[in-house]
């Protein structure tokens, strides 16, 4: 049996660069070779569908569902069993080398165990999943292809003071299910984060990236400060987080996609502003926003 690391993968962009990145950065540890699941995306739509080889040509394998049984038993050779487990906190009873994210906390020796295999199912929403390679993972995620994409957005974020804002609205509006979880970050949050962009940094040009353009030219205000609205869509809205990654500031939302568009910023001096509650009517989990990011 290949000695390997298996990444479950799910979700929208932001999810899936998380989830490699936890399992790379595994995989590396380890001296593992790295194998994806993919089958989620055969049950439902999410977002733009899987997008990791296409955003960022990582070409690391996907294994098949027969593949799969032979690492993980059969039983949870389908996706939705595998969730239902997850869910239901068995699947460490079933196979230890399945790791669910809800016992991280506890697998200590996951570093240096020598199990033949591991597979990773969760989010993995935190950098430090992934800090033991976090330059090799930042150079896996360049964006050689949105460059070409958007050279003249690209040049007037680098000849401003260049401050990113996400609005995120979309299915956090209209999907009852990711609304009740995630919430929106309320004008309020946007307001007192622009203001504290304008006293901290001169000459400010705000950049501001949303998938409801006209909603947030209505109430994203600037006190008069200029402001672009930027926004790529459909198989280009990946444009959108190479934009922000190259501002100078971020005002992230409660998104993985403005996360790693942050993170990605190689700024030294730059601030980041993140919204204190991630969730809605759930406590943001302590290792989910790095600690030099200010949260309002």
């Amino acid at each position: 049996m290949k000695k390997i690391v298996i990444a479950n993968i799910t979700g929208g962009l932001g999810n899936q660069m998380f989830q490699y990145a936890a399992a790379k950065s595994l995989s590396l540890s380890l001296g593992f070779n790295l194998y994806i699941c993919i089958d989620s995306y055969a049950l439902k739509k999410q977002h733009n569908g899987y997008e990791l080889n296409s955003v960022f040509d990582i070409e690391t394998p996907a294994l098949s569902r027969s593949d799969l049984a032979k690492y993980l038993g059969r039983i949870c050779s389908t996706y939705v069993i595998r969730q239902s487990l997850a869910r239901m906190k068995y699947c460490r009873y079933l196979n230890k080398s399945f790791i669910n994210e809800h016992y991280l906390s506890r697998q200590k020796h996951l570093i240096t165990s020598r199990r033949p295999y591991y597979y990773l199912h969760g989010y993995w929403q935190s950098d430090k999943y992934f800090q033991l390679h976090e330059t090799e993972i930042k150079k896996i995620f360049s964006f050689e292809k949105a460059k070409k994409l958007c050279m003249e957005h690209a040049q007037q974020i680098e000849d401003t003071n260049s401050v990113s804002i996400h609005v995120r609205r979309g299915d956090y509006v209209t999907n009852q299910k990711a609304n009740k979880l995630h919430g929106q970050c309320s004008l309020d949050y946007y307001k007192k984060a622009i203001e504290h962009m304008l006293q901290s940094h001169k000459n400010c040009t705000f950049f501001v990236f949303t998938d409801t353009p006209e909603w947030a030219r209505e109430h994203i205000k600037a006190n008069g400060a200029p402001m672009k609205f930027v926004h790529y869509t459909g198989k280009n809205a990946y444009v959108d987080m190479y934009l922000m990654s190259i501002c100078r500031h971020n005002i992230i939302a409660n998104s993985s996609f403005s996360w790693w568009a942050a993170k990605l910023n190689e700024n030294i001096q730059k601030t980041v502003i993140a919204p204190y509650n991630w969730f809605n009517k759930k406590e943001t989990p302590t290792d989910l926003l790095p600690k030099t990011w200010k949260l309002m």
